[in-house]
Formats: structure tokens, C-alpha cells, sequence
């Protein structure tokens, strides 16, 4: 079998244990090295998706494959799009909502190609032993109107985050980008953040950034774990975690640098938790640049830990706020940056 013969790790399991049924018609077009299957329900997402995308690989003249699913909601599945580890291909893979917000509930997602490009999407009320959403690149990762809400990883005893971000595909470094997106209500049962680059391995992202991004009412370790990341930026984003076990951002290696714009960020109980060791030191961390920002955390920071400008300012007295933004989160509009920083008080 074809599938079998490339080691290609593609799967879509009916967690009720029923088995998809072929639809009687499929909606799947070639442009030039493009190419677009179409979904509009679960019953898609079986044998016809394994078998165009596994027609993808086999074509050293495709470029891009999409995934495009019509606005609805797709649950209670685990789905799996995987190009092989050991692929050459330099593959791109967009999964996007059309002509409004795809909506998996109870349905982990696993991704892993060169490129990697997610629009239009909510994950929702998912569950998993591990992180809900896996994420594996080779270049480059962006996500853009993607929201997290409401899901929860129960390793009780294992650090698993969320979101599992990897550099893969024999590449020693990657670009991610989020930007529009909300992280609203999600839990990480064990010890894990709410999102996680490697910590081992010999790949790892040379820039993380989020942009015009929100997070609010999760619960983990910290909002992010970034490892050996070389450059995390985080801009015109709004935070309101009070229930973090370490901190918004954990930082382990003195490799990272942080630069922080245009944001208000609201953590406890630290805005940044360093984590020292016999082989780092606190104050080998370099400062975390501030600009034009606001930090509000429950523990007083260093005031050698940040670099900032004179309009930066950090508080410890927490600001409330006044509207709950999960249903903002799950409309997955666009982040309005003032409104929603005029309902902290």
C-alpha cells in the first residue's frame, strides 16, 4: 500500500471507533504546484484526504499542499497530517478555514511538513494525554486567527504543554509566527506551559513571535516555555493569567532574548521566571527589553532583569477584569489591543 510504503504518518480516528466512509463527492483541484482538497464535514477527512496528500508527497513537481475546510465544526476525531521525517520535500502544508472559523472540538491535531501555515481555525474543549496541538517544522510556522479555548493536557505527571512546537526535518533552526490568535481557558494538568519550543535536540526556532495576540485564564506552568529559542518577541499583545505556577514567560537558558513592545501583560506569579542551575547563573540572563509596555506580576522583578524605556512600567498590584473573553476567543475576530486593555482595572 502506498500510505504503508512511504512511512507516511497520516491518520484521521473516529474516536467512537467508527471508520470514515468515502463521500460521494470530493471537491479537489491542481493549480500549478498547488494543491487544494476541500472538506466540509468529518466524513472528508478519512481515506480521500490520506490519499491526495499521500498523491502530494509522491510529486516531486508539488509544492503546496492545502487543506481547505468550509466554515462548521469538525469533533470528536484525532487528525493527523504528517510528512514523513525522513522527507526531503520541501513541502508546504496550509490547513485554513474558508469564509470563516473551522472549528475542531474534542479533536487533537498533529502537523508536520517543511512549511507549515494555519488559518481560520478554533481547537476547543480537546483533551489529550500529551499536548492537544503538535506542531513539527523544518522552515517556518505561522498562524494567524487561530484560537485556543477551553482544552486541557491531562499528562498528570508529565510536563507536556498545550502546544508542542519542534524543529524537525534535519533542519537546525525554524521561524514561528502567531498573530491574531487567542489562548483563552486552556489547563495544563502536570507541569507543562501552555506553549513549548525543543528542549532537546539539535533544532530549535531562531525567532518566536507573537503579535496582536491574547491570552487569558490558563492555567500552567507558564504562557511559554521557550528553551534554547534565540530571539522571542512579543508585540502589541495583551495578557490576564493569574493562575500560572511559575510565571508568563519561563526562561531556562541565558541563549534566549526577549524583547516585549507595545503590550500590556498581566501574570502571576511572575511576569518572567529565570531558572537557574549549577550551570547558569541568575544574572547570566540577559535583560528582557521593554518597550513601551506594562508588566503587572504579583512578585516584584529585579530591576536588572528588564531593559526599558521610559514609558515601560512594572506593578504588582493586579488589575481585574471586567468581561470575560472567551467568547470573544471563540468568535476569533481580531484582536481589538485597546478595548480589550480598557476592561483591566
Amino acid at each position: 500500500m502506498r500510505i504503508l510504503a512511504l512511512s507516511l504518518s497520516l491518520s484521521l480516528m473516529l474516536l467512537s471507533g467508527c471508520s470514515p466512509s468515502r463521500p460521494a463527492a470530493l471537491a479537489m483541484s491542481q493549480e500549478g504546484d498547488v494543491i487544494t482538497f476541500e472538506a466540509s464535514s468529518v466524513e472528508h477527512l478519512g481515506l480521500p484526504l490520506q490519499e491526495a496528500f499521500s498523491d502530494a508527497l509522491d510529486k516531486p513537481s508539488i509544492s503546496t499542499f492545502r487543506l481547505k475546510l468550509a466554515a462548521g465544526e469538525y469533533r470528536d476525531f484525532a487528525l493527523t497530517l504528517e510528512q514523513p521525517p525522513d522527507s526531503k520535500r520541501q513541502l508546504t502544508l496550509i490547513v485554513e478555514g474558508d469564509n470563516g472559523q473551522a472549528v475542531f472540538r474534542q479533536s487533537p491535531l498533529k502537523f508536520a511538513a517543511q512549511r507549515l501555515v494555519l488559518k481560520n481555525l478554533t481547537m476547543t474543549e480537546t483533551t489529550a494525554e500529551g499536548a492537544t496541538l503538535q506542531i513539527k517544522v523544518g522552515e517556518s510556522f505561522s498562524a494567524e486567527h487561530v484560537s485556543l479555548v477551553d482544552n486541557v493536557s491531562a499528562g498528570h505527571k508529565l510536563p507536556d504543554p498545550i502546544v508542542s512546537m519542534t524543529v524537525g526535518f534535519a533542519s537546525r533552526s525554524a521561524l514561528a509566527l502567531w498573530q491574531s490568535c487567542w489562548f483563552v481557558g486552556n489547563r495544563a494538568e502536570g507541569l507543562g506551559a501552555l506553549i513549548e519550543t525543543p528542549k532537546v535536540g539539535p533544532g530549535t526556532f531562531e525567532s518566536l513571535t507573537f503579535k496582536n495576540s491574547v491570552f487569558a485564564n490558563n492555567t500552567a506552568d507558564a504562557l511559554l516555555a521557550p528553551w534554547f529559542s534565540r530571539q522571542v518577541s512579543i508585540h502589541q499583545t495583551v495578557s490576564h493569567d493569574t493562575s500560572l505556577r511559575l510565571g508568563g514567560v519561563s526562561l531556562r537558558s541565558p541563549l534566549v532574548k526577549v524583547k516585549v513592545s507595545d503590550s500590556l501583560l498581566v501574570t502571576s506569579p511572575d511576569a518572567f521566571h529565570f531558572i537557574s542551575s549549577p550551570d547558569v547563573k541568575r544574572d547570566d540572563f540577559p535583560p528582557v527589553a521593554l518597550e513601551n509596555t506594562a508588566i503587572f506580576s504579583k512578585n516584584l522583578p529585579r530591576a536588572s532583569d528588564f531593559a526599558r524605556d521610559p514609558s515601560s512600567t512594572l506593578k504588582t498590584t493586579l488589575p481585574r477584569r471586567s468581561n470575560d473573553w472567551r467568547t470573544l476567543a471563540l468568535d476569533a475576530k481580531t484582536p481589538d489591543f485597546k478595548a480589550l486593555t480598557s476592561q483591566l482595572k
